[in-house]
């Protein structure tokens, strides 16, 4: 397992199918949205799946569960153990830090393109 990586392939896979669900929920609720001329101020709820798909495809790329870095763990042999090497565990929290905000990026540029279009 790479030093920043806290999750193996069934961890990742689960997070890649979340997201992707969690992101095509979103696209067919913005296009909704859109095509029935809903307030603008209602389509920043899409916000929300864009925000949890942008999170669930970044971790899975990454490697990084956000939720095990919070704890300071991760998935060895389909259990959880606590990561005992600091420089390992600061690796594995920037690049949660780094999901987390990607993920807001994303969700912030579709959620603004979903609430700009007429």
């Amino acid at each position: 397992m790479e030093a920043t990586c806290n999750i193996e392939a069934a961890g990742q896979r689960q997070r890649r199918v979340f997201g992707q669900l969690m992101l095509a929920i979103g696209a067919a609720i913005a296009v909704w949205f859109v095509l029935a001329h809903v307030d603008r101020v209602w389509r920043l709820a899409v916000f929300l799946p864009f925000v949890l798909g942008g999170i669930g495809v970044f971790q899975a790329r990454a490697k990084t569960c956000v939720a095990h870095a919070a704890r300071g763990v991760r998935e060895v042999n389909g259990r959880l153990e606590p990561i005992t090497d600091e420089r390992e565990r600061k690796a594995i929290d920037d690049t949660a830090r780094a999901v987390k905000l990607r993920a807001a990026v994303l969700a912030a540029v579709l959620t603004a393109i979903t609430v700009a279009l007429p």
